[in-house]
């Protein structure tokens, strides 16, 4: 499993990059790439726990592009425990763009692959709805309810901005 994450780290190095190089040709008032890291709980097939990291990209005034790669465990049926990875592909729309209200609701769907133990990768429609959190020292919390391999709660950590999600 290891050489596996590992394996992800140049991928996870060259999407930060590239977003960071995206993020420097905006105006300078607002950043376009916020990083994010968060736990997710499984429960389907089989029951597991990841955590991952990933960035979100201004994809128009009410949505956000977010990329994530994650890793972990899982129990199978019959009891025996493997490492599980996975990589998303998200798009989020916000209801509050403005950081109008606190907690600021928000729909997502998108594509992902998964792979648990020495099992193939296989494709998963997502479908998630959440509610972000207060700004807070540059940070929001969010809680995440989906579907995509089965059931999903998640809670991440999101760099943020004071005037916009």
């Amino acid at each position: 499993m290891r050489a596996r994450l590992a394996g992800a780290a140049p991928l996870v190095a060259a999407v930060v990059a590239c977003t960071s190089v995206a993020g420097a040709q905006r105006d300078g008032k607002h950043e376009t790439v916020l990083p994010e890291v968060r736990v997710d709980a499984f429960a389907g097939r089989s029951v597991g726990a990841q955590i991952g990291a990933g960035v979100a990209l201004d994809a128009g005034f009410y949505t956000r592009l977010a990329l994530l790669v994650a890793g972990g465990v899982e129990r199978r049926p019959g009891g025996a425990i493997v490492g599980a990875e996975r990589a998303e592909a998200v798009l989020r729309f916000h209801t509050d763009p403005l950081r109008k209200s606190s907690p600021g609701v928000y729909l997502g769907g998108g594509l992902g692959v998964r792979r648990s133990g020495a099992g193939p990768t296989r494709g998963v429609l997502i479908a998630v709805v959440g509610l972000e959190g207060a700004y807070g020292h540059h940070l929001a919390p969010a809680v995440e309810l989906g579907v995509g391999g089965g059931a999903r709660l998640g809670v991440a950590i999101r760099r943020a901005r004071i005037d916009e999600r």
